[in-house]
């Protein structure tokens, strides 16, 4: 059986058009071929134009189309399967976070023959198995966990899978891709080849804006601290690359496996430099020197918001102790990103005044300013239907960086130039400048991507002018 897959991908806002590895088809080509299906091809789709990906998909002849899409990205790969269907006989599936939350609309909607939700390294080659011998039975398609499909008119929904041994699963398949287009755009590691590496999944937290425990699981799944070393190592050798990014919801979860993580890998593959995400909260002086020893170059932590602390796990110790960790990061040489939610149904200037005067107290590196987005199958857009709120039905908005919701208090004029305001205020302070300074003297080729993170500072309302029902 002849598969491809495909990780559609969309450059807009002001991320100067950064694009990300398609770990997740990688991750399912070499389950595919482990499982014995050697004629699996990975298509990279970074162009938006549906009618060129479906092209060169119909070329490469398939049976199958396997398709991952974030919600942002659904849009495009229903347009994509689409034009799959009228140019070809494959069957199309679908599979990431925007099938797993909605699964029974999505299906409905009838671009795709079937869904996979859980972990696709397991479902979808049973399926791929299934479907080669024929049309696959009822009890066949049964015994598929994480499988969603139509049946005599009715919809069947396995439950998904959960591994707790990820070494199971091998490496992804990075054979038909250059992991030089897939660079850095930070001061730190400007424009280094980057890969992106998974230690571990699931999260046992339930932050109400967050899809990932629903979507993976509560359980905190880990590898081995070999395994991972093993993968760092293999990317080393094969590909050349030395700067990683890992895609945990945080790293440090369970500190002990990180430690021997990271002594496994500093004895395998010496002097890596990587940037994962963890909490504010659990960060302390041993934590911190294990960090910077590894071969941190940068952490990023979401602080989110001040006044929604009822809402989320506790981010913060104390505003004290957050701005202690990131200077001691830097005392080490590790870089910070601190994210903040703004753009809240009951946002106002006044009350994202009063949230800057805590934000202010902080001097991580980079600040991030990701809107409030109501993904399916969070308790916040749960919440926002119960109260009849007006929410954007356009899933290509649902990126962060585009309104999505109708605010009670603020035109999206409004958000953007508080968002604006908010950007400069942080940079163009004394505390800040003292830091970038700093950085510069002690690597003056940082200037440059200094300078164009000013300009982004400044520049930011101009690339920022859809309104919230356009």
């Amino acid at each position: 059986m002849r598969i491809v897959l495909v990780q559609p991908q969309i450059h807009k806002g002001y991320r100067l058009n950064i694009t990300l590895e398609p770990i997740s088809v990688a991750c399912l080509k070499s389950a595919c071929l482990k499982a014995g299906f050697n004629e699996t091809k990975l298509l990279l789709a970074s162009d938006e134009n549906p009618e060129v990906t479906a092209g060169r998909i119909a070329n490469l002849k398939p049976d199958l189309v396997g398709i991952s899409a974030m919600t942002f990205t659904y849009p495009l790969a229903r347009q994509i399967a689409k034009r799959v269907k009228e140019t070809t006989k494959a069957v199309t599936v679908l599979g990431g976070y925007h099938a797993s939350m909605i699964p029974e609309q999505v299906i409905s909607e009838g671009d795709f023959d079937y869904l996979v939700h859980g972990m696709g390294e397991v479902s979808f080659p049973m399926l791929v198995g299934a479907l080669a011998g024929g049309p696959p039975s009822f009890a066949t398609l049964s015994t598929i966990p994480g499988l969603v499909w139509k049946e005599n008119g009715g919809l069947q929904i396995n439950p998904p899978y959960f591994s707790e041994n990820l070494d199971e699963f091998p490496f992804p398949d990075r054979s038909d891709y250059d992991l030089r287009s897939f660079r850095e755009h930070c001061a730190e590691a400007w424009k280094k080849p980057r890969a992106i590496v998974i230690g571990s999944r699931g999260c046992p937290f339930s932050c109400f804006f967050c899809c990932s425990a629903k979507a993976f699981g509560k359980k905190h799944m880990k590898r081995s601290p070999t395994n991972l070393a093993e993968e760092l190592y293999e990317l080393r050798q094969k590909y050349n690359v030395n700067h990683f990014y890992f895609g945990d919801e945080n790293l440090f979860l369970d500190r002990e496996w990180f430690y021997s993580c990271a002594e496994s890998w500093m004895s395998r593959v010496p002097d890596i430099r990587w940037f994962g995400f963890g909490m504010l909260r659990i960060m302390d002086d041993e934590l911190i020197r294990s960090v910077a020893k590894s071969g941190a170059f940068r952490l990023g932590f979401g602080v989110e918001r001040f006044d929604m602390a009822d809402k989320m796990p506790d981010k913060l110790k104390s505003l004290e102790h957050a701005e202690y960790v990131i200077r001691t990061l830097r005392v080490n040489g590790v870089f910070s990103t601190i994210h903040f939610i703004i753009g809240f149904p009951d946002d106002s200037v006044e009350k994202l005044q009063k949230e800057w005067r805590k934000l202010r107290t902080f001097t991580a590196d980079y600040l991030g300013l990701p809107l409030a987005t109501p993904y399916p199958g969070t308790v916040f857009r749960k919440e926002l239907e119960e109260k009849g709120m007006e929410m954007s039905r356009d899933w290509s908005r649902y990126d962060m960086d585009t309104p999505t919701i109708k605010l009670d208090q603020m035109r999206t004029e409004d958000l953007e130039t508080i968002q604006s305001w908010l950007l400069k205020k942080y940079h163009f302070r004394w505390a800040y400048i003292k830091v970038v300074l700093w950085r510069i003297k002690e690597k003056p080729s940082r200037l440059i991507t200094y300078f164009l993170l000013f300009a982004i500072s400044v520049i930011h309302g101009h690339f920022r002018s859809r309104k919230w029902n356009e």
